[in-house]
């Protein structure tokens, strides 16, 4: 706890600074130093009080991530903007093309975009907030979209979770089970095409590196080193048997 006090929200409040407003996150494109410097920048201005943001930490979170973001969609959806429905969810299709081949493409982590639409956010900022998964559930389908969005984010967590638990005698599964526990509390800001992303490119991602490492681990290692040592006889007992 004092160590997420004292290092990690300072942290994170810093990061947020950097990459809500231009003067930092123009840097994205000009390499790794001037990422660094922008970085650097960003947490000395934050520091000292001259940042680039009106508000607080705790003022960016409640906007972007509380009820304030859901109520912007409610009382925009439908009167103002429409119904989405399964607007953009075509976008799901590039998930597997290079950059390289489409420079141009649409990105699929859509929900800082989402959120902008209804008045949330910075313009020209790379990240400020998201756009909470019952806000997304509602301005597709009405009110019996949230417990559609839900329902997909469980299925896919509680679905790999699951089969990574059976398997979790095995290193590379264990693993996996940590990854999707740790990932699943970003579920609260799913939209249905970042769940896409995650079902179709960031979970196969390293649930294929997990298994990779696994089988690299057992073929590099000494075979000695991965036995397990016999435990020692004690008063005619092995293994708590006589």
């Amino acid at each position: 706890m004092a160590f997420t006090t004292v290092l990690v929200i300072p942290l994170i409040a810093v990061v947020v600074e950097y990459r809500s407003y231009p003067a930092y996150s123009a840097a994205y494109d000009e390499g790794f130093l001037p990422r660094v410097e922008a970085f650097v920048t960003a947490g000395r201005n934050f520091f000292v009080g001259d940042t680039e943001s009106p508000w607080s930490t705790t003022d960016f979170i409640i906007y972007g991530t509380t009820v304030f973001g859901v109520d912007q969609v409610i009382l925009q959806t439908p009167r103002s903007i429409p119904y989405a429905g399964f607007e953009d969810l075509e976008r799901a299709a590039l998930i597997w093309t290079p950059m390289m081949l489409n420079p141009d493409k649409e990105g699929v982590q859509d929900a800082n975009e989402v959120a902008g639409r209804y008045g949330l956010g910075t313009p020209g900022a790379r990240s400020f907030v998201y756009m909470p998964t019952v806000g997304e559930g509602y301005r597709r389908f009405g009110w019996i979209g949230v417990p559609v969005v839900y329902f997909l984010a469980a299925v896919l967590y509680g679905g790999v979770a699951a089969v990574a638990w059976k398997r979790r005698g095995r290193p590379a599964w264990a693993a996996v089970l940590m990854f999707v526990v740790i990932g699943a509390g970003g579920a609260w800001s799913s939209t249905i095409l970042s769940l896409l992303y995650q079902a179709g490119w960031v979970i196969p991602k390293f649930i294929v590196f997990f298994l990779v490492v696994g089988v690299l681990v057992d073929a590099l290692l000494p075979a000695r080193l991965c036995r397990r040592r016999p435990r020692p006889v004690i008063g005619g007992v092995v293994n708590g048997r006589a």
